[in-house]
């Protein structure tokens, strides 16, 4: 195996070696606070397993929001204008903004810091935006993801979530569900206490002003969320995902209060920003695009509720058209494409799924679902070497993903190359548990080929 090209086993290898130092204490670069842990990781260590592992998030979230323009602007001020001032200038940071309508934001240590687009439609000034992603910088600033554990064991749990999850998926409900299976429960490994809530709460303040923004409206997002999970009720809801890792208490809104209050008394006097010029234009473009996206999401469980059996096939006809609808409002949205060849591939209608999957990677060659799904509808269709080029970018953009390693083995197979359908299924079976699906086919094509394997070496030297 060639250790310096597989991501998952250099980030593996790289935790190894941390989790073998020896253990002691660590430091709050903030407060300067001591506390017990199995190793502190220099700023370019965290930062490259960081690195080695946001393409995961990225893939699960469903790729990155296509608007240059508002990922740039926003860009701006989370990076330059408060994570490079914060207590960890140094940090390899990158923001961006996720393509789900799931209401969530969350940073990785390490510096990588994300916020959906379901949560950016839902917001109303440009100082919320501001403290909410300052709150996130926090948690980075304290490492608050170290305390008690090592960035191994964090990102070791977080691979084998990865990998159990998406090994429960078949291909009848593959891949439309990987934009939000398993959010929640990735994202719990990130959850953090009341007492490291709290002090993010402050640093989103700190932050907030360091960039020129009132972070009094930090407040008006805490009632934001409060309204939406009493909105929510008991069901499955967008902000599952966020309630996982941010903890609602009406006391972090007179907390942030009186912070500011004890901390900033004169902050009236300030002339700290709101909202500036661009935001409101820069908003109401997401807005529509969740007008969009609501199709999208209408559809999705429509063809869901079709390949669970739930629905009629007659329901794909509502799926196509609200698919349509919302790609006339977003024509270069990769993810309307996509959802139509779910709709095809429910139809039984391989090639016109394959046109869809053409268009979809024409217009995001970096969107996960569209390239493994593609990889797989060319092995269906006896393409299994067109399928290639597919698989191994599926393997990029979602490392610790199986799905596309059990792919390429049946690829290798068609192929004749045993060898390599060999090394794939191995591959397949060190990022998924037992028990799953995944697993389970894995396996039995890893004992035939074996087998052959033997019986052939047997031959020859017979």
């Amino acid at each position: 195996m060639n250790t310096s090209t597989d991501p998952i086993l250099r980030g593996a290898l790289l935790a190894l070696s941390l989790l073998l130092l020896t253990t002691g204490c660590c430091t709050d670069p903030v407060n300067g606070d001591t506390y017990f842990c199995l190793n502190e990781l220099s700023d370019s260590e965290e930062g490259e397993l960081g690195q080695s592992y946001a393409p995961n998030f990225v893939a699960e979230f469903g790729g990155e929001y296509p608007d240059p323009e508002l990922q740039s602007y926003l860009s701006e001020i989370v990076i330059d204008q408060m994570a490079r001032k914060s207590h960890r200038p140094n940090l390899p940071w990158r923001f961006r903004i996720l393509n789900t309508s799931q209401i969530n934001a969350f940073a990785l240590p390490g510096g990588q810091v994300f916020v959906t687009r379901g949560l950016l439609a839902r917001l109303e000034t440009e100082a919320q935006f501001a403290h909410l992603m300052g709150h996130e910088l926090g948690h980075v600033s304290h490492k608050h993801s170290s305390r008690g554990q090592g960035r191994a064991i964090l990102f070791g749990l977080l691979l084998g979530v990865v990998g159990e999850l998406e090994g429960e998926l078949s291909d009848s409900d593959f891949p439309i569900a990987t934009t939000t299976l398993g959010i929640a429960g990735q994202l719990t490994l990130l959850r953090f206490s009341r007492q490291q809530e709290l002090e993010s709460d402050e640093r989103g303040v700190d932050y907030a002003i360091l960039a020129g923004f009132d972070p009094r409206r930090g407040a008006d997002t805490f009632r934001l969320f409060l309204e939406l999970k009493q909105q929510s009720g008991k069901g499955e809801s967008m902000i599952d995902g966020l309630l996982s890792t941010h903890p609602l208490d009406s006391t972090r809104i007179s907390g942030i209060e009186e912070y500011i209050e004890e901390n900033y008394p004169g902050i009236s006097s300030r002339g700290l920003v709101v909202s500036g010029s661009r935001w409101s234009g820069m908003l109401g473009r997401v807005r529509a695009a969740q007008e969009g996206y609501d199709e999208y999401d209408a559809a999705a469980r429509l063809i869901g509720e079709v390949q669970q059996g739930n629905a009629s096939v007659s329901s794909l006809d509502e799926a196509e058209a609200r698919l349509r609808k919302g790609m006339k409002k977003l024509p270069g949205h990769a993810p309307f494409p996509l959802g139509l060849a779910f709709v095809e591939l429910a139809r039984d209608k391989k090639s016109a799924a394959l046109r869809q999957l053409d268009s979809a990677v024409s217009l995001d060659p970096d969107l996960y679902g569209a390239r493994v799904l593609r990889g797989k509808v060319q092995i269906d269709l006896g393409r299994a070497r067109a399928a290639l080029p597919d698989l191994e970018a599926a393997m990029r953009l979602f490392p610790a993903n199986p799905q596309p390693h059990l792919y390429l083995g049946q690829a290798s197979e068609a192929l004749g190359d045993l060898a390599g359908a060999i090394r794939a299924y191995e591959a397949t079976l060190e990022r998924v548990s037992e028990g799953s699906d995944i697993h389970a086919r894995a396996s039995e094509r890893l004992a035939v080929l074996r087998g052959a394997s033997s019986a052939t070496g047997a031959a020859s030297n017979f």
